[in-house]
């Protein structure tokens, strides 16, 4: 469902490149959110990280990982949550 909304609303999402561009947690998956994109970018090989231009997200703390692990990242919305 994702995929099919970004293709018809968007105009930069290509499904023969969502692999690399789109990650989604896995069904019934309650890791914090934090932990559970630390753990994905963790997972990238030293060259997909470095291109990485940046990050958009809402939650304070999930900013904050972002950051600390040396990405620039734009806080779109209030997110004390």
């Amino acid at each position: 469902q994702t995929i099919q909304w970004l293709e018809t609303h968007t105009s930069f999402f290509d499904r023969r490149f969502s692999d690399n561009i789109l990650r989604m947690r896995r069904h019934n998956d309650n890791t914090p959110d934090d932990r559970l994109k630390e753990g994905w970018l963790k997972g990238f090989a030293k060259e997909q990280r470095n291109r990485i231009a940046a990050v958009f997200d809402d939650r304070d703390k999930v900013v904050a990982m972002w950051r600390r692990n040396g990405l620039t990242c734009f806080q779109v919305a209030p997110g004390a949550f």
